[in-house]
């Protein structure tokens, strides 16, 4: 399948990129080679607020240690279900369709899986500023297209793209709502109020509230909200590596002090919530 379709563009001008067998290219000749691998890398350097952003090797192996577990797979079985019925309606048969903040892309893996009866021709990117998250994700993919860029400033054209989905990840609403076409969809999963409570308490001896609508306020003005899905289950982590590798996926491993993530860390066991929200929005 050919990736010449002018959804790509130059993160220097914004002009559409085209590919030869090394290289990203567009017409004032700025210039992006691909990874060996396969991925190609166009972030900028004045797009990085650190050398190495995004997850690195550690937090990375982690993320694939955790996740091909399959815990997450309610989530997973959710995501899949809603964008097929949506797919479905808006009949098109060869949708593109982007991972904003993929990581080490799980998600964006197991929906092409799950489509690729339905919708064989469909065109899957993934998108993370970690190129640790983009290496390993090219490694386990290979019939997705990996990019290592900001959700800041996406490297997609105009009203190029049918469906957007990011699964707690940062969002820049106005670059999302560029990127989508007019009938295109935004899918988001965020944290719901119970989620991942029992770790929470353990770290921290005041909770902080999660504002379960807190999405919705951004969005008011760049998106129309077309539904919500609650998602709730329970995990139950086996091991102190399992607790150690679901911690450091979350933003708690560096907001709680190293007493308390000790004490944590000398559990055999725990049940997990999860408690998340599947918001879907039309630009």
């Amino acid at each position: 399948m050919s990736v010449e379709n002018n959804v790509l563009i130059c993160p220097v001008c914004a002009s559409p990129l085209k590919q030869s067998e090394k290289t990203y290219y567009c017409a004032n000749n700025h210039s992006f080679d691909k990874a060996k691998q396969g991925y190609v890398n166009l972030l900028l350097s004045n797009q990085k607020k650190t050398q190495q952003p995004g997850d690195n090797k550690e937090m990375v192996k982690s993320r694939i240690d955790f996740l091909k577990k399959d815990y997450y797979s309610p989530i997973v079985t959710a995501l899949n279900e809603a964008i097929q019925q949506k797919l479905n309606e808006l009949q098109r048969p060869n949708p593109n369709i982007v991972d904003l903040g993929c990581g080490v892309g799980y998600y964006l893996s197991h929906l092409r899986q799950a489509l690729l009866s339905s919708f064989p021709d469909a065109y899957y990117w993934g998108t993370d500023i970690s190129k640790e998250a983009i290496h390993c994700a090219n490694q386990h993919d290979k019939a997705i297209s990996w990019i290592v860029s900001s959700n800041k400033n996406l490297p997609f054209a105009t009203e190029s793209i049918d469906i957007a989905l990011s699964v707690f990840s940062p969002l820049y609403h106005d670059e999302v709502k560029r990127i989508l076409s007019p009938n295109g969809l935004l899918f988001a999963v965020t944290p719901a109020k119970n989620h991942l409570m029992e770790l929470r308490e353990y770290l921290f001896d005041e909770l902080k509230e999660i504002d379960e609508d807190k999405l919705l306020l951004k969005t008011d003005g760049f998106f129309e909200f077309s539904e919500s899905v609650p998602i709730q289950a329970t995990m139950t982590l086996e091991s102190k590596e399992e607790i150690e590798n679901l911690l450091k996926m979350t933003p708690f491993y560096w907001r709680s002090s190293a007493f308390k993530k000790d004490m944590l860390l000398s559990l055999d066991k725990l049940k997990v919530s999860i408690d998340v929200m599947l918001w879907v929005f039309k630009p």
